[in-house]
């Protein structure tokens, strides 16, 4: 990850994790609020890694810098939006994303 750290990621698995757990429209919007507060480039980072970790590609995996630039090309405009609705599974997304790329063996080379 070139601009979202670690740290961010955890951040929004902790309020995904809340989100999910309390289900109310306050806690979505509070993850929502702070995904848009985010930079651009690294909600594109965010989206790359949630669609890793969703294993879009399980099939033909594809490494987290190609999911970069998909997700640059073609993400939703309303990324922070469409991250934030994906919050009964975006903790074991974001996670699982994390592993993989701790993973040397997870990711082909690009």
């Amino acid at each position: 990850m070139k601009t979202l750290t670690r740290s961010k990621v955890h951040e929004v698995i902790t309020l995904a994790d809340m989100a999910k757990a309390d289900s109310t429209r306050a806690s979505d919007a509070r993850l929502e609020r702070f995904i848009k507060a985010m930079p651009k480039e690294e909600q594109i980072e965010l989206l790359a890694l949630m669609w890793m970790g969703r294993d879009d590609a399980v099939d033909d995996p594809i490494s987290y810098e190609e999911h970069v630039e998909y997700a640059r090309r073609d993400g939703d405009e309303n990324a922070a939006g469409y991250i934030s609705e994906k919050v009964l599974m975006l903790g074991e997304y974001l996670r699982h994303g994390l592993d993989l790329l701790d993973d040397p063996n997870g990711i082909p080379a690009k």
